[in-house]
């Protein structure tokens, strides 16, 4: 930022998204409307490596059982393989825990993980959309950007 910071007039940075809990309950409410719930299956949201994205991960993960989403695990691409073992489910949705659909969700999730899982016996049903799609988390960014004129 301080490197590209000379060539603006000014530089604003948004709240981080997920950072508070009215985001976790905007996403998580959006994701419980576009990925509801089926019995025998499990939904797996696979996002970004980091201290800070495990912490939001296990807010998220809050937020969607605190709506009833006791189907849901959040983690990296790593750590999922791992958490599902765990689960009794036969089914695993995957999704991309990810603003864009771009070569990390694609490559990393969608095939690499969704080939892991698969490998390992798991019937996995990729979900290639991204958090982007769903209306109300487009609102939240506008919103988080609008923010910064304040």
């Amino acid at each position: 930022m301080r490197d590209a910071a000379p060539g603006f007039e000014s530089l604003r940075l948004a709240p981080a998204l997920l950072a508070g809990a009215g985001d976790r309950l905007v996403v998580a409410s959006a994701l419980d409307r576009a990925l509801p719930a089926r019995p025998g299956r499990v939904v797996a949201l696979a996002g970004h490596r980091g201290r800070e994205c495990a912490a939001a991960f296990d807010q998220l993960g809050r937020a969607l059982a605190g709506l009833g989403r006791k189907d849901v695990v959040v983690g990296t691409p790593e750590s999922l393989p791992g958490l599902l073992e765990a689960r009794a489910e036969g089914e695993v949705l995957l999704a991309p825990l990810l603003m864009a659909l771009g070569t990390h969700a694609r490559r990393d999730v969608l095939a690499g993980l969704a080939g892991r899982l698969r490998a390992s016996g798991t019937f996995v049903t990729p979900w290639p959309h991204s958090l982007s799609e769903l209306s109300a988390v487009r609102e939240l960014v506008v919103a988080h950007a609008l923010s910064t004129l304040e």
